[in-house]
């Protein structure tokens, strides 16, 4: 039975519909009024409850701005793309942090070509899902954000597709204005206009940045300035919701691409994360920590054996394993592809089943 039906059944209880009713409308006018004009105390406390629902677990929320920033070919506009398949296909980020639904994603693209976005997207796509029915890519040559003319023509645009987007991403940022981005006047009228867009579409925002040039002791050593790295006006760091930074470490072949998140206003984003880039298809894996001998042996057989699948915690609960260690084990079994998701328990509980691959750790 529906609310509707359940309340013709129950005329008695009609009025707590109706209350329901005019109090959601009377929050979504004071909504409207808050945008342009000064709210009272009483009408603040009448606005509609803002939940923070991810986008993608630990890294991406509604309606926020998150910035991924690194130097030059450390592989954040890689990441973004990665992201993007996750987002539109609705299928977890690294086969780990939880997609909340498919995503329909408008990538602005500001650097690069088009030839090697298309062959990196097409090389991803061979081990990715992507819901290119919920991708929509632009290639600009300059945008500039902080122009009202040209934030009115992107604005128009993206009306013209006729489904909202959930998420813009812009790539790279400093490429979205006329001006210095060490100007705070430039970086103002910008950080305005984003949130003008934002206001327009209900999405949330990723914006990828380059880290200014390194700042050296007198002793000519480099500094680490972590989030602080951001190239540019000060602005952007106040701006956004959370900056997920994005280092090398080791040396080729065996480098690493380690994300940070040191500056973070919910609390929520994961802290950090260890990438290891698999060329082909190109996609970023989880690096994963040593495991006892035998023990993914071990994982694969018990799950090969559940009819319906089984999650790292069925193990656990089975053996009396030690839970980081079975969780690596299978991490490392997802990576070489010898099981694959197949659907929740519940929150942080994924089912895994066996596929034909032969196993070998």
């Amino acid at each position: 039975m529906g609310d509707k039906e359940f309340f013709e059944n129950n005329p008695d209880l009609q009025h707590i519909l109706d209350t329901e009713i005019n109090l959601y409308d009377e929050g979504r006018a004071i909504l409207e009024k808050s945008k342009k004009g000064f709210l009272t105390w009483h009408e603040m406390m009448k606005l509609p409850h803002e939940e923070n629902n991810y986008l993608i677990d630990k890294f991406l929320w509604e309606g926020q701005v998150c910035m991924l920033l690194a130097k030059e070919k450390v592989g954040k506009s890689l990441l973004s793309k990665q992201m993007i398949c996750a987002l539109t296909s609705g299928d977890a980020l690294f086969d780990e942090y939880d997609v909340s639904k498919k995503n329909v994603v408008c990538y602005l693209q500001l650097e690069g070509d088009r030839g090697e976005t298309k062959s990196r997207f097409t090389s991803m796509a061979r081990g990715l899902n992507v819901g290119k029915e919920n991708f929509y890519w632009r290639f600009y040559d300059r945008l500039c954000l902080d122009k009202d003319k040209d934030c009115d023509g992107l604005v128009n645009e993206i009306s013209r597709l006729h489904r909202n987007p959930d998420v813009i991403f812009i790539d790279p940022v400093y490429m979205a204005c006329s001006g210095s981005l060490s100007n705070d006047e430039v970086v103002r009228k910008m950080i305005g206009n984003i949130r003008r867009i934002q206001d327009v579409f209900g999405c949330a925002v990723v914006l990828v940045h380059h880290e200014h040039r390194q700042a050296k002791t007198t002793e000519g050593k480099h500094i680490d300035e972590g989030d602080n790295a951001i190239m540019g006006s000060f602005a952007f760091k106040a701006f956004v919701s959370h900056v997920i930074r994005v280092t090398l470490k080791g040396t080729p072949p065996n480098v690493t691409r380690i994300l940070k998140c040191d500056t973070q206003r919910n609390g929520g984003v994961e802290s950090k994360v260890e990438l290891i880039l698999n060329e082909n298809p190109l996609m970023y894996k989880k690096k994963v920590g040593p495991i006892p001998k035998g023990m993914a042996e071990t994982i694969y057989r018990y799950i090969k054996k559940q009819k319906k699948g089984a999650s790292a915690k069925d193990f656990i609960d089975a053996h009396g394993a030690n839970d980081s260690t079975v969780n690596r084990a299978v991490a490392v079994l997802r990576n070489n592809g010898h099981i694959r998701r197949q659907g929740r328990k519940g929150r942080g509980e994924v089912v895994y089943v066996a596929t034909n691959k032969r196993r070998s750790e």
